[in-house]
């Protein structure tokens, strides 16, 4: 009796040696994709946090160092948007942010797109075992004088067992590789931009108060 691996595995032929390599590729590039785009990741909490923290003691200077350290994409936007001065018109900071979100998600997209080579690649190697197959058929046809089922079968089997292997590594590459356009589609349309203009205003309000104290500080000090 044939063992599962004889079956579905070892009657495959030569192309198992590269469509095997692709599962396993495609298991960790899923895996690295969905840990990489998670929202921790992408807008950590934290900085919102340390934010709120900052407006209670009017100390913008703890969220400054933390933005200059921390890479997500939350704060490489913010990094960048603090850095410009004089600070642009609200309409010109629209487009500026936008801008700078879909540069960083862009960014995001070129890291994890190595699933979509593998979820490319696995049916056409897949269809490239079914051809090997199906040759192998005909030669052995062709240059035997007694032709049997089992000759027949065991051609047909090595090119439906590549074809098997190939969509079963190419339909859940899609179904990841979709999940993950959409991941970065909300964050790029809603998550950050909502974000990032929340976090500036009460950036924005913070320095202004700061300013505010030191030049009250200030006149105290002279009077």
């Amino acid at each position: 009796m044939e063992t599962y691996f004889e079956r579905y595995v070892a009657s495959g032929g030569i192309m198992m040696y590269f469509l095997i390599p692709c599962s396993f590729f495609a298991l960790w590039f899923a895996i690295q994709g969905l840990i990489n785009l998670r929202r921790a990741r992408v807008a950590p909490e934290r900085i919102r946090t340390l934010l709120a923290s900052c407006e209670k003691s009017r100390d913008a200077a703890p969220f400054r160092q933390m933005v200059e350290k921390d890479e997500s994409t939350l704060s490489r936007v913010l990094r960048r948007l603090m850095e410009i001065r004089p600070m642009p018109s609200a309409e010109e900071w629209r487009d500026i942010a936008a801008e700078f979100i879909n540069e960083e998600v862009s960014r995001l997209y070129h890291k994890n797109n190595q699933l979509s080579v593998i979820y490319t690649i696995a049916p056409l190697l897949g269809l490239l075992g079914t051809i090997l197959g199906m040759m192998d058929t005909f030669y052995i046809f062709a240059m035997s004088d007694q032709h049997s089922i089992a000759q027949l079968s065991r051609g047909i089997n090595q090119a439906l067992v590549t074809t098997l292997w190939g969509l079963s590594i190419a339909i859940p590459s899609f179904v990841v590789l979709y999940l993950l356009k959409q991941k970065l589609f909300y964050y790029e349309t809603s998550l950050l931009p909502e974000t990032i203009k929340n976090l500036m205003e009460q950036i924005n309000a913070l320095e202004n108060k700061s300013t505010l104290s030191d030049a009250d500080g200030s006149h105290e000090k002279a009077s």
